[in-house]
């Protein structure tokens, strides 16, 4: 007997580490070897959800990296929308610099506490952005990362970065409507000698930070 077809979601992110299941969200029974992310899914056209900025230590290739999460996850929850939907995400910032959120790939607008990526949530602040998907948005997979003028190479490369899909890519496709997907995430991690990630330079003040 053939085995149902799986459609693979394949998404490149610039950290290479198991998967850990949320409490609330779907996961993948505990004899399954192939580990996704959790996903958080809109109801009632809405997502509602908080995402908390924190480090956390980390095994990477046998060596102890201090690394920057969404929840405490290498791999952060998929967000799991419908077009016209509405994300109301809270981000809260619990790391020592600033931070905030693009919606990579998405059509909506880019201003206020939508898709701004001129906002700066501070150390210890939090920022309730409000994201409204047009009616008429693609379908597809697209990415959440953090954005920060100056910050942005070392946070994503950190593990600041997820997964969005927008249902309805197979809808056009019958015969391929109920194909189980699978979530996967490949994320690139660059460490230095001293098992740090290597930072930035501050343009401002000309020094390379960690």
């Amino acid at each position: 007997m053939r085995s149902p077809p799986v459609l693979l979601l394949l998404c490149l992110l610039p950290l290479q580490s198991g998967c850990e299941r949320a409490s609330g969200t779907r996961g993948v029974s505990p004899s399954e070897t192939f580990r996704e992310p959790p996903v958080l899914t809109s109801e009632n056209g809405v997502l509602q959800t908080t995402l908390e900025v924190k480090p956390m230590r980390m095994e990477v290739g046998g060596r102890p990296v201090m690394v920057n999460t969404y929840n405490g996850l290498p791999f952060p929850p998929t967000l799991r929308v419908k077009p016209g939907d509405t994300i109301r995400l809270r981000l809260v910032n619990g790391i020592d610099r600033q931070t905030n959120i693009h919606y990579h790939g998405f059509n909506v607008s880019p201003r206020g506490n939508s898709d701004n990526i001129f906002l700066h949530i501070r150390p210890g602040q939090s920022f309730d952005y409000e994201v409204v998907l047009p009616e008429n948005h693609p379908a597809g997979l697209f990415w959440y990362h953090s954005h920060a003028h100056n910050l942005s190479e070392y946070q994503v490369m950190s593990g600041m970065s997820g997964a969005i899909i927008v249902e309805g890519l197979l809808d056009p496709l019958r015969d391929l409507r109920d194909v189980r997907e699978r979530v996967l995430l490949l994320k690139d991690i660059q460490i230095d000698s001293d098992s740090m990630i290597p930072d930035t330079i501050d343009s401002n003040a000309g020094t390379t930070r960690r």
